[in-house]
């Protein structure tokens, strides 16, 4: 199955459920970059796989006429809700259901903005031409993508948790993506991603390295590694090889990682370490 079609339904369908815990968790990752992106009043923006709709808003009420763009048709009535309530007007915010490798909106857009929402092209240089020939002349990209995944705790403490159960019961375990995959770990090396986005046509393509420690549950969470456990399972990067594991072969992994999130956890609070890079460049 193609990325875009396991976001047009089942992915699409968790992530919109788990969105409140979700925005939380990135949202730091998300501020960093549009701080690196600079003003956008009065710009027109592209929110590129804009998920349930935090960061459309957010740009709208910094002056931004923007378009929050994703394949799912359950985050994009999020983020049509979430317009709706932020009171925005349709000239200050949109949204729109469909992909952006085919179809992108046409623009002109001054920028293209997106947190965590580039990652998943099938074939990723032609996706990226598409979306330059949407920008208008001089515009500029500002993404914010996941590095590797053992340089991300969120991810990385559920995968090798994952593999320690599926050994101990003698199940096959296959090795993480490779670099360039689709997926949340697919531009986590510079070396793969650069010459997409030079192939493409975008100039002057940046890394700039953002690493932060961030709370993996909410302030006022009762027991946060059991959330951050629950999590990592249902949305994690081993998630779907655990969801139709035997229940005893989920249990096993679930009380590993619940073990490794509790070595890390202080009273009433749970920070994992995360890496990123802040990638720009100019159409």
């Amino acid at each position: 199955m193609h990325a875009a079609d396991e976001w047009r339904g089942a992915q699409g369908r968790r992530w919109a459920k788990g969105a409140e815990a979700q925005d939380r968790f990135l949202a730091p990752f998300g501020e960093a970059a549009m701080t690196a992106q600079g003003p956008v009043a009065a710009l027109r923006v592209l929110d590129l796989g804009c998920g349930a709709g935090a960061t459309t808003v957010q740009l709208a009420q910094a002056g931004a006429r923007v378009t929050g763009l994703d394949v799912s048709p359950d985050l994009v009535a999020m983020t049509r809700a979430r317009i709706a309530a932020a009171g925005l007007s349709g000239e200050a915010a949109e949204a729109v259901e469909a992909d952006a490798a085919l179809a992108p909106p046409p623009g002109p857009y001054d920028r293209l903005f997106s947190r965590f929402g580039c990652m998943f092209f099938d074939a990723p240089e032609p996706a990226w031409r598409t979306l330059r020939r949407s920008m208008a002349p001089g515009g500029w990209l500002t993404a914010v993508a996941w590095r590797t995944l053992e340089e991300n705790e969120w991810a990385s403490l559920g995968f090798a948790a994952a593999r320690e159960a599926f050994e101990e019961a003698g199940e096959p375990f296959a090795p993480a993506a490779p670099p360039g995959a689709p997926g949340p770990f697919g531009w986590g090396d510079p070396q793969v991603v650069r010459p997409w986005l030079e192939g493409a046509g975008w100039r002057e393509v940046a890394f700039a390295p953002l690493d932060l420690s961030t709370p993996a549950a909410a302030p006022d969470d009762p027991d946060p590694v059991e959330s951050a456990t629950t999590r990592a399972l249902e949305s994690g990067p081993v998630a779907g090889r655990l969801r139709d594991a035997p229940e005893a072969l989920r249990e096993a992994a679930a009380a590993r990682l619940r073990a490794r999130f509790a070595e890390r956890a202080a009273p009433g609070r749970l920070e994992l370490a995360c890496g990123a890079w802040i990638v720009t460049a100019q159409a």
